[in-house]
Formats: C-alpha cells, structure tokens, sequence
C-alpha cells in the first residue's frame, strides 16, 4: 500500500523530501508567478522594471493579489531612488545658488563717485564693519537712474574685500517713484534686481514716505522691503555697528 501511494504521488508529479522519502507538492509562488522548485527560474526586480517599461508584466501571476507583493517591492526601490537623487542633487543646487548669488562681473565703473573715498577708507580697515548700510534721500523721483548704478559698483568692491559682508540701502525720499509702477522706470527696476538677486543686498522702502505720496506696499516689487519708518530702521542699523554712506544729494 506504501508503494501505491508513492506511485500515486509521483504521478502526480510531487517530489520527494530528501531524507525521509516522504513526497511533496510544488507550490506555486505568488511573488515569481511560478512553480516553486529546482527547475524555477526567479524572476528579479530588474527583469520587471525592464518589462514594465516595455508595456508587458512578465510571468503575470493569474490573480491580482499575487501581483501586489512584487509591485510594491518595485515601488519601494522607485521611491529610495527618488530620495537618493535629491539627497544627491539638493546639496549640488545650493552649492549652484550659493555661487551664482553675487555675479562675478564687475558692474560698469560709473564717470563720478563722490562717495569713493568713504568707501576706500571702509577698505582699507583690517576687519570689515557689521555691515554697511547706504541711505539714499532725494527730491528727484528720477534720482535712481544715477545713484543706483554707484550703489553697485560700490558693493561690488565690497565684496571683493569681504565676500560675506551684509549690505542694506534704504530709500526715504521721493526717489521711490521710481520703484513703484506705473512710474517706475524698467532701467531703474534692472538695477534694483540685480542688487538684491545678484549681490545680495536688502533694499528697503520708507512706508511712511510712500503713504505720503500716495503709494502702498502692494505698489513696490517683490524684491523690495517696506519698512514703517525709515529713519527708526537707519538707528537699528546704527546700533548694530553698520558703516553708515550717505549717497550725496542732488540739487
């Protein structure tokens, strides 16, 4: 009767424990979607991700939860490459933003500076001041078009000196006008960009000055900060030990 049965068993094509001789059944195996056994050939997730993008599942398991332990499997190293990537890449961007902050072109040196020798002695100082602050008030709403490009040079030289040094420009007179559309002017607007974008300087705005002439918050750039009051931000400047450069006024 033993016999029969084993006879029975390896017609039906079951196997033979090693050891024991007792026989048993191949299962099927619902990650591989195949016969589990010596002649079963595994399929790995490579071999998957291969056929997916081919548009074919390869060995597809007959039912759909048989197909889930594998899809997730494929989706969890999909998304450790993702987080690999930007692990990778975000620190390479940065670096990128970092380097590219203050452009490597000087501006164009302009035709006066009056303010060059406040500067120079800024320069010639061994330890560079907390910060430099340039306060700009005009009665010329076109003042701008002037002074901002000696703005630029000036920070330009400063940072050729000290890399990271913090420079502020507050603005308090009527040359607002010129940053607040529709009376702003795109020359004026270019160079304010660049100062903030490029060289890293805080530009602020007087809100006080800019309600007196009938212009709000919402009027100016992005870019551009509005302060309460100006003079109250010049003193917050002072105390903190900032260079302070008048730009000279124009008559």
């Amino acid at each position: 009767m033993g016999h029969a049965c084993r006879g029975r068993a390896h017609a039906r094509g079951a196997g033979t424990q090693p050891g024991n001789g007792r026989p048993f059944h191949r299962r099927a195996d619902p990650v591989r979607g195949r016969e589990d056994g010596p002649a079963a050939r595994p399929q790995g997730v490579r071999t998957l991700c291969r056929a997916l993008r081919r548009g074919e599942l390869p060995d597809r398991p007959r039912h759909r939860r048989q197909q889930q332990p594998l899809l997730r499997t494929v989706a969890r190293a999909r998304e450790r490459a993702r987080v690999r990537a930007v692990q990778i890449l975000l620190p390479l961007l940065l670096l990128l933003a970092g380097c590219s902050g203050r452009s490597p072109a000087p501006p164009e040196r302009p035709a006066e500076l009056p303010e060059l020798d406040q500067v120079q002695a800024l320069l010639q100082q061994a330890r560079p001041p907390p910060g430099v602050q340039f306060v700009i008030r005009e009665h010329d709403e076109e003042a701008l078009d002037w002074l901002l490009p000696r703005i630029r040079w000036y920070v330009f030289q400063l940072h050729q000196r000290w890399p990271e040094l913090h420079v502020a420009i507050l603005a308090h007179g009527e040359e607002i006008a010129g940053l607040a559309p529709p009376r702003a002017s795109p020359a004026i607007l270019r160079q304010a960009r660049a100062l903030v974008l490029q060289q890293g300087v805080d530009f602020h705005v007087c809100g006080a000055q800019a309600h007196d002439m009938g212009l709000a918050e919402a009027d100016f750039p992005a870019f551009i900060d509005v302060v309460p009051y100006g003079p109250s931000l010049i003193r917050d400047y002072n105390d903190l030990g900032y260079a302070l450069i008048d730009m000279e006024l124009t008559w």
